[in-house]
């Protein structure tokens, strides 16, 4: 359910370039798997 490591290493080079869109996604979708799957 995590974002593949493609989508993660692309949203960091794009953000780096200036372009936070995909990297809001990926950790929107973290977020998300967080909330489902709490630790403890």
């Amino acid at each position: 359910e995590y974002p593949s490591i493609k989508d993660v290493t692309v949203a960091l080079a794009e953000k780096a370039e200036g372009d936070s869109t995909m990297w809001d996604e990926v950790t929107a979708k973290r977020q998300a798997i967080k909330t489902k799957y709490p630790k403890g």
